[in-house]
């Protein structure tokens, strides 16, 4: 159970993702999408990239590493957007508390008073994606991926059995898509 502050912050990520994905599509139905997160920083410093079926495949090497999508003009975007979203900003300053802040008088995760950080809010966030975005009538595939990685790539291994059901891993395992690293 999360606390109350990381509970709205969860709530908040989940639905502006959404909505981000509502109001901006990908190129056809929506199959993947990866979050990136950072730890200097706000809260609110995250990545989200999408993958809709219209989209140029990435190499399966690259299947979980956004910034090689070959999509990602597009997506640079979906982060400027998310960043000053009202409820997802009020979230992130409603963990200055827990989390502290830098010598400009921001939220950041580097100062986290507590050590814990906001990757277990932003997981929970992103478990009920799917519902949401069908809530909101966005085109996605039945076994839409989602995956929540540093912004160097690691973790999206241990993320995907946390935010996807078995049946979209196998999905995943038919198309040829790595679910661990690759060496």
């Amino acid at each position: 159970m999360l606390p109350d502050d990381l509970r709205r912050y969860a709530d908040a990520a989940g639905e502006i993702i959404a909505r981000e994905f509502q109001e901006h599509p990908v190129a056809g139905a929506l199959d993947r999408v990866v979050v990136r997160w950072f730890w200097d920083g706000p809260p609110t410093y995250v990545t989200v990239h999408g993958l809709g079926l219209d989209d140029p495949a990435p190499d399966p090497f690259d299947a979980w590493s956004p910034l090689e999508w070959p999509n990602i003009a597009r997506e640079d975007g979906r982060a400027e957007r998310i960043w000053v979203a009202p409820e997802f900003v009020a979230a992130s300053e409603g963990l200055a508390e827990r989390f502290g802040r830098d010598e400009f008088g921001e939220v950041t995760v580097l100062e986290a008073t507590e050590g814990e950080d906001h990757v277990p809010a932003l997981i929970e966030g992103l478990r009920g994606l799917a519902g949401r975005l069908d809530a909101l009538g966005v085109r996605r595939t039945p076994d839409l991926a989602v995956a929540v990685c540093h912004f160097e790539g690691w973790g999206w291994e241990d993320t995907l059995p946390q935010l996807n059901d078995p049946a979209v891993l196998s999905s995943l395992s038919a198309r040829g898509l790595p679910l661990k690293e690759l060496e």
